[in-house]
């Protein structure tokens, strides 16, 4: 072979080297930047997820503390109704044990 041809091939095999060197770099690069990007992004999500976990925790637990005075409310009605009814009828169930020990 000719000296300029195997010259010509040492040159190609050179400059294959260099890009191959390069693309290397690029690539650890662009990998290095990609990381950075997905811990941010990570980073990002999980605020944004804790974040609407509170709020629907909060807006659940608002529901439940509604349900429990609402149950709490109907509990004294109740209640009160039925101590009403005692009350009233208290008079009555007297009277009626009087007559009854009477008769």
């Amino acid at each position: 072979m000719d000296v300029a041809v195997l010259n010509q091939l040492a040159n190609i095999e050179t400059a294959a080297e260099n890009v191959l060197g390069q693309t290397a770099g690029k690539k650890a690069e662009l990998a290095k930047a990609m990381n950075a990007r997905t811990a941010e992004f990570d980073k990002t999500t999980d605020a944004d997820s804790a974040r609407q976990i509170a709020e629907q925790k909060d807006i659940l637990q608002k529901r439940l503390d509604a349900q429990l005075q609402k149950l709490q409310d109907d509990t004294d009605r109740q209640l009160s109704a039925m101590d009403a009814r005692f009350r009233d009828g208290e008079d009555e169930q007297a009277d009626a044990i009087v007559r009854a020990i009477l008769k």
